[in-house]
């Protein structure tokens, strides 16, 4: 396992403030997402094949990165999914998630980074690090997301390599588990492709409310930045970013359907900077 970097203790990324990255090879065009609002960022932790910007009020990861490849897919079908969750070390004892944090709260540890993405043994140990996972309705993460990851999978087949960058949203979010681990009302997964139709780029966002609903929607790039305070891909082309693009539709097995803005955000509560203000640093800040 790669080591991580700690950013200065203390830092409070303010408007529109980047971070050097020690694993540059996770983020399209080496660049790490980009956050516009004053979140603090703690530390980067780099893993073999994603990375992951983690907050230690929250105990939460800001987002987890990914290349994602055709031969990581396909690697990882003739893997067997071992469960091992376990305390990263690369966070200090004090900020880690811990297993006992979920216990009672009949919620699911979901991961960002999903294991499935990953062929060989040390990846997907790394996967079940808790500090990958997220606090997730078991209808939700067993059903729609499950879909939206396999969609995602399918691009990586399709088109060889996918940036991916995978998170939680917390608008207006109240339910915390032990140790005041926010429970996102929402998730999102982000994916660019640089090599799309005829060479050219696409890229869109997927949203899901963290319910058994099973419904999500579909957003642009800057639609999403708008939501989370966090350029995902700053080094995108802004044509991209400003259209969503034609990404693969999930299946899902409880409740196939693709809800409109009005379902989707209604849950995910307010878009703009006052999602972030009110929401966010309430849980992370």
């Amino acid at each position: 396992m790669k080591k991580s970097i700690l950013l200065a203790a203390g830092l409070l990324l303010s408007s529109s403030m980047a971070f050097a990255t020690d694993c540059p090879q996770f983020y399209l065009g080496g660049k790490a997402p980009k956050i516009n609002v004053p979140v603090e960022m703690n530390k980067e932790i780099c893993y073999s094949r994603y990375a992951i910007g983690y907050n230690y009020r929250s105990k939460s990861a800001l987002y987890a990165a990914q290349t994602l490849t055709k031969k990581n897919v396909l690697e990882a079908r003739s893997l067997d999914r071992f469960d091992s969750f376990h305390d990263d070390p690369n966070v200090p004892p004090q900020y880690r998630v811990d297993e006992k944090d979920y216990r009672g709260s009949m919620l699911d540890r979901g991961h960002l980074a999903p294991n499935k993405d990953f062929g060989d043994p040390q990846s997907q140990y790394e996967s079940f690090s808790m500090a990958n996972m997220v606090p997730q309705l078991h209808k939700h993460n067993a059903g729609i997301w499950l879909g939206i990851e396999t969609a995602v999978r399918g691009m990586a087949m399709k088109y060889g390599r996918i940036q991916v960058v995978t998170g939680g949203i917390y608008s207006g979010t109240t339910r915390t588990l032990r140790g005041g681990i926010p429970v996102p009302n929402a998730m999102y997964k982000a994916v660019y492709v640089e090599n799309a139709n005829r060479g050219g780029a696409i890229a869109a966002a997927y949203v899901s409310n963290n319910d058994a609903s099973g419904t999500y929607e579909i957003v642009s790039i800057n639609q999403l930045t708008q939501m989370i305070g966090m350029d995902v891909f700053p080094s995108g082309q802004a044509n991209v970013k400003s259209i969503a693009g034609n990404v693969y539709k999930p299946q899902n097995r409880r409740n196939n359907s693709q809800g409109n803005s009005a379902d989707v955000m209604g849950a995910i509560g307010e878009i703009g900077t006052n999602y972030i203000k009110h929401a966010l640093i309430k849980h992370i800040n």
